[in-house]
């Protein structure tokens, strides 16, 4: 079920909603330990915050936000949930996830902002961090690519060559066909996070 949304503070174009979700292993039965006279652990923790804009023209914004939200939070809790996992950790491990984000331009019909999200589990001690961005113009009902946003047919090639460059640089070890997979126009996700400043 999707968890209760609270209003956190407001700014002027948009109120801050968060979700935040404890498991505890002896709550509701599970795993039986408070029925042993045992301290319940927590088992998973969940912190996700997210921006309600106020205007209707944003509407299709705001549920598109709160649509990836949700499916980060439920697909989250049903790996926690699921028998399989909780069976494979002791019982006081922990895991975390938390979903955040930062607004880089708003306007009274363009909102860019990007998210950044951070999960941990006993799988995976050290986390891992992934990112998804929203470019929405109100005034034509679109959500921006990268593409739209460039001038040319083949500037995103110019941009895909740039970004490989750059790329077998920083990571030495990587081969060419990492390079040319992770860099690839044909591939729309290798360029679906972008953010987009004024100026």
């Amino acid at each position: 079920a999707w968890h209760r949304r609270h209003r956190v503070r407001t700014s002027g174009l948009f109120c801050f909603r968060n979700v935040d979700v404890r498991r505890i292993w002896g709550d509701n039965g599970c795993g039986g330990m408070d029925a042993l006279g045992e301290e319940p652990v927590t088992r998973y923790t969940v912190k996700a915050y997210y921006p309600e804009y106020a205007a209707q023209q944003f509407i299709p914004l705001n549920e598109e936000i709160h649509a990836y939200v949700k499916a980060k939070v439920d697909d989250f809790t049903d790996v926690m949930l699921a028998g399989s996992y909780t069976k494979a950790f002791p019982q006081d491990s922990q895991s975390s996830m938390t979903l955040d984000f930062t607004p880089s331009f708003q306007s009274k019909h363009f909102v860019s902002l990007v998210f950044e999200g951070y999960e941990q589990t006993p799988a995976l001690p050290k986390g891992f961090r992934y990112y998804k961005s929203f470019n929405y113009d109100a005034l034509n009902d679109k959500f921006f690519t990268l593409a739209d946003c460039l001038v040319g047919e083949s500037e995103l090639e110019k941009l895909a060559g740039i970004m490989a460059e750059r790329l077998a640089e920083q990571n030495p070890d990587l081969t060419e066909e990492n390079i040319q997979s992770g860099t690839d126009v044909e591939f729309p996700e290798n360029y679906e996070t972008f953010i987009l400043r004024p100026g």
